[in-house]
């Protein structure tokens, strides 16, 4: 399994963009995501965290301040680590898109 952590912060169209592309991805049954919402004022946290409320492999979670790059990273990192126990965590920012349709076989397949 592959878990994907995506950093946000203010900017939703692009992290809808980012999320949608990796549930695009083959293979993604194989893949969780985790969105740390780091912090943002303009409340796209709490909208996203209600968007993806009903699709069983994203997790939105919100970090109530701005931890900064690193720390943000790496409290989705714990997240995913706790949460699922991937073999993989990728850590990416929200404007990262995986045009690659199999980049989790790829991953999976050629470690």
């Amino acid at each position: 399994m592959i878990a994907f952590v995506v950093l946000h912060y203010n900017d939703i169209e692009v992290t809808k963009d980012c999320v949608n592309k990796l549930l695009l991805l083959e293979s993604n049954n194989e893949i969780r995501i985790v969105v740390v919402d780091n912090g943002s004022p303009n409340g796209s946290g709490d909208i996203l965290k209600k968007k993806y409320q009903s699709v069983k492999n994203v997790e939105v979670t919100l970090t109530g301040v701005n931890l900064g790059f690193a720390k943000g990273n790496n409290y989705g990192y714990i997240i995913a680590k706790q949460m699922y126990n991937p073999d993989y965590i990728v850590v990416m920012n929200n404007d990262v898109m995986i045009d690659d349709k199999k980049f989790v076989y790829k991953l999976l397949n050629n470690s």
